[in-house]
């Protein structure tokens, strides 16, 4: 009967009746990124193809912590990398040490501008978002920046900076339901757009959105491919404790040049993968099969 039903189904380890979308949070491991590219283009400290140190591991400031790209290799030479490559290629290094150059307030005003430590305006209240300012902490600013250490992000905040950037820069007011209909199919009401605030200017989102579809078309997320569409998307692994597997990430949207779809996809411990999970191995292509069948509908 159905209070067996419930019962059973509250019971589930997998938690079925969690509504993860806004009443999750996990570390957006490098789904992030773009929210640190902002800050760079924005306050006007680097672009595109402005180089960074590129190491094998980079050392953290007053700590003995270290951080290494995923695969343990340099980024591009191990003298130099830009910053696009370094987009591209989902290279920690290059980020961790974007943000030590730029500050914490810098990267920490341009994640609230995406929404982070604030409350959504939305149908329910999704748990906040949180990047706490690390301070005058370069090694938690560093790992801040790579979406680890404290940030969490519900999976419709990460699909709201997605969102942002697909949209010239301005996030909406995320809402359920387009409209209400009557039995007849008249139309009883209708949600209108609302800007909820202005994440980063034009020109930085179009520059972001550039770099998100070459990481569809050539780096970490060639999985998002959908043919004969520009995708644009980024992928994330966070770091899992010592012998468990990664939350992993895509967030992205679609088509680049008119942008009628953002997701973000997040895959609780690795999923079938498990340990050997990454972004662009398992939430990738969930994600390209969601857009493949929304823009195939249009077609």
């Amino acid at each position: 009967d159905a209070v067996a039903a419930r019962e059973e189904l509250l019971a589930d380890p997998a938690n079925p009746l969690l509504d993860r979308a806004t009443g999750e949070s996990y570390a957006p491991g490098s789904s992030f990124k773009p929210v640190v590219t902002a800050a760079s283009l924005d306050s006007g400290f680097a672009g595109p193809e402005d180089t960074f140190p590129d190491p094998i591991e980079l050392d953290l400031p007053g700590s003995t912590a270290t951080i290494s790209n995923a695969d343990g290799e340099v980024c591009n030479d191990g003298v130099s990398v830009t910053m696009r490559d370094g987009f591209r290629k989902s290279c920690n290094t290059t980020f961790a040490q974007m943000a030590m150059d730029m500050g914490s307030d810098t990267v920490t005003a341009q994640a609230e501008a995406f929404g982070f430590n604030q409350n959504i305006p939305f149908d329910w209240e999704p748990l906040e978002s949180s990047y706490p300012n690390p301070g005058d902490d370069l090694a938690a600013l560093a790992q801040s920046a790579i979406g680890q250490r404290d940030v969490q992000a519900v999976p419709l905040q990460m699909a709201l900076v997605a969102s942002g950037i697909a949209n010239q820069g301005q996030i909406m007011e995320p809402h359920l339901v387009a409209r209400v209909v009557d039995a007849d199919g008249d139309v009883n009401e209708e949600v209108e757009p609302v800007v909820w605030m202005r994440a980063l200017s034009p020109a930085s989102a179009a520059i972001i959105s550039d770099l998100m579809e070459q990481v569809v078309a050539s780096g970490t997320g060639t999985a998002a491919t959908v043919p004969g569409f520009r995708v644009a998307g980024k992928t994330g692994t966070d770091e899992a404790p010592e012998g468990g597997a990664p939350d992993v990430w895509f967030i992205g949207f679609a088509p680049v040049e008119n942008p009628n779809i953002a997701l973000a996809v997040v895959v609780e411990d690795g999923g079938d993968a498990g340990q050997s999970a990454s972004g662009g191995s398992v939430a990738a292509p969930i994600a390209q099969r969601v857009l493949a069948t929304w823009l195939e509908r249009g077609t």
